[in-house]
């Protein structure tokens, strides 16, 4: 399966957006709709390694935090859904990935984050599409993760 390793803030929002809200947690319809489009394109399944994925719940929605229901909600409105959390420290971000690789079926992955620190696991430059939290996900960064999730690795 084709796998999209998905941070929130500075992907899916701006830091202008972080800033008039003060830095609650608000997804723009416009970049959904860019995920959507990547998600679709190449048939991947979204696995949170934001620092909000603490507050987001797989099975249990009972016990998700606002943050989390409001992903979910966010999401269902453009047909989308987390599949899966990574677990890590919050500072190894990599590491997280690479375990929840180890344990699933993905033939490709991209990574989708505003900040590169923490993937000094993994190659960085191979999986990661370092996407500027000034304007948060963009045509050029979709196309840059198509690419890497084509490379049928």
């Amino acid at each position: 399966m084709n796998i999209i390793f998905l941070d929130i803030d500075g992907v899916l929002n701006t830091d202008k957006t972080c800033a008039v809200y003060d830095n609650e947690l608000v997804i723009e319809d416009n970049k959904l709709l860019l995920l959507k489009k990547l998600v679709e394109e190449t048939q991947s399944k979204i696995v949170l390694v934001s620092t909000k994925k603490d507050y987001w719940e797989k099975k249990d929605k009972n016990k998700q935090g606002l943050y989390g229901a409001y992903l979910d909600e966010k999401f269902s409105e453009y047909g989308l859904s987390a599949y899966d959390k990574t677990i890590d420290d919050g500072i190894h971000r990599g590491l997280g990935v690479l375990a929840w690789k180890s344990k699933n079926n993905v033939r490709n992955l991209v990574i989708l984050d505003d900040d590169d620190e923490g993937y000094d696991a993994i190659t960085k430059t191979f999986y990661l599409v370092n996407i500027s939290s000034k304007n948060g996900l963009t045509e050029q960064d979709l196309e840059k993760a198509k690419q890497i999730l084509s490379r049928n690795i």
